[in-house]
């Protein structure tokens, strides 16, 4: 008897222990990186990150260093990359 009531319990603590509000999905931050990976003094990398969730990371790159993001890197159960022509911001570093 202790049994049938105690297990079915315990499993429902333990999902509902993994499972997140989902409310606090959507007030996450996003902490956004700039960097200089080439140190000519001028942005060319940019990353995008949501503390605490997964899937959702993103950066662009600016691998020829004109001043234009080219490729955008999706990170993620796969990691997918796809050709982009976004001014790189300088105002922030």
């Amino acid at each position: 008897m202790l049994r049938r009531v105690v297990l079915p319990c315990l499993s429902v603590a333990m999902l509902q222990a993994c499972v997140s509000n989902q409310a606090d999905i959507h007030h996450r931050e996003e902490v956004v990186t700039y960097k200089d990976q080439n140190s000519d003094g001028l942005i060319d990398f940019e990353l995008h990150h949501f503390p605490g969730m997964a899937d959702v990371d993103w950066a662009l790159f600016d691998t020829d260093g004109n001043r234009v993001y080219d490729k955008r890197v999706r990170y993620g159960y796969t990691m997918t990359e796809e050709q982009v022509s976004i001014p790189v911001s300088q105002s922030k570093k």
